[in-house]
């Protein structure tokens, strides 16, 4: 149980992502305290998150075993293992996992976003030389991207709906970027992350070893943003996978410089294209 729950292990080969969905089950559960539950056989074992680091903190309190019912009434027990975990969910998961996303924190730099929200009307056709794949709002989806398949832009940006899993974030990423509407070495931004669906979405990319294979040309960088304007910058190793960058995401949260040569070089460029193309779909 601590095995597959806190070190992410798996007889599987080739996963998909960096570690199972059972690994990703439990940094769910872990900021609430929350418990898993395991049946072995007859008996129920349970344990209150964070699951102990050594064997030590393995020994229970009180009464820490509960024997199934079908062998208390010598009826034949159920084999196998089951599991079931406590859900006291949290409104917003990524607030518990400040290593891998930042936010503005501190006054200078939120203040260059509310300039921008006190700033008048802005044309939307300057959003025309970006690619946008839009889930995000209700009702169809809206997409641009085939417009540069001839003509590949620097960045594109796709805005989820809710309740990806892993494999569905996987597979929607290449079903925009097989288009070729992305030049090579350009950035990728996955915007209006639901807050509560981060941890999914870094499960899904980070060092994830089948995450874009099928394309002839892979994003330099990945950034992905929160509804409640949390960022993360992944970039490629030399292994080619993405792993986080906390410098570069403190920088793209941070910077109040101009624009750089990219669409996506500083948080408050986002925020501002996002509630153009917000506007265009409205």
């Amino acid at each position: 149980m601590t095995a597959v729950f806190r070190d992410g292990f798996s007889s599987k080969k080739d996963r998909p992502t960096e570690f199972g969905g059972l690994y990703l089950i439990r940094q769910l559960l872990e900021p609430a305290k929350d418990y898993l539950r395991s049946r072995d056989e007859d008996t129920w074992w349970s344990k209150e998150l964070p699951l102990p680091m050594t064997q030590s903190d393995t020994t229970p309190v009180g009464r820490f075993t509960v024997d199934c019912e079908a062998s208390s009434n010598g009826m034949v027990p159920i084999r196998g293992l089951a599991w079931t975990a406590r859900l006291s969910w949290l409104d917003r998961m990524d607030t518990a996992v400040t290593g891998q996303w930042q936010g503005m924190t501190l006054r200078e730099h939120r203040d260059p976003l509310l300039g921008r929200l006190r700033e008048g009307y802005e044309d939307v056709s300057s959003l025309n030389d970006l690619p946008v794949h839009d889930w995000h709002l209700s009702g169809k989806e809206w997409s641009n991207v085939e417009a540069f398949k001839d003509k590949p832009a620097s960045s594109v940006m796709i805005l989820p709906a809710r309740d990806w899993m892993k494999n569905s974030i996987q597979d929607r990423l290449e079903q925009v970027l097989v288009s070729g509407c992305l030049a090579p070495g350009g950035t990728l931004l996955v915007g209006d992350v639901p807050s509560d669906e981060a941890l999914t979405y870094f499960a899904a990319i980070h060092r994830a070893g089948r995450l874009l294979t099928q394309l002839p040309q892979r994003p330099r960088c990945i950034i992905l943003v929160t509804q409640d304007l949390r960022a993360c910058v992944l970039e490629q190793d030399i292994k080619g996978l993405y792993t986080e960058q906390r410098k570069q995401t403190e920088q793209f949260v941070k910077d109040n410089r101009n624009p750089g040569q990219h669409r996506f070089t500083r948080l408050v460029d986002y925020h501002r294209i996002i509630r153009l193309h917000d506007a265009r779909r409205l």
